[in-house]
């Protein structure tokens, strides 16, 4: 699974994106996570790792994809 990243941070701030702040995963500008665009790709389709998202981080964006995808939380 993935979540598109886009820096057009005026997207930030809703229930369903996450604030990616620059360089907090080897980004050179503030990202946000469109979490409500979550897909399945092929694995093979992932060339290089660009980053690692600290574990908190990563929390928030699993609380907004459950937010999307109207799961109990």
């Amino acid at each position: 699974m993935i979540i598109p990243l886009t820096t057009q941070t005026r997207r930030a701030g809703f229930a369903n994106t996450v604030l990616i702040p620059a360089r907090e995963a080897g980004q050179d500008l503030d990202s946000v996570a469109l979490c409500h665009q979550v897909r399945a790709i092929d694995c093979r389709k992932l060339i290089h790792k660009i980053g690692e998202l600290a574990p908190e981080r990563l929390s928030e964006i699993e609380l907004a994809v459950v937010f999307v995808l109207g799961l109990p939380s």
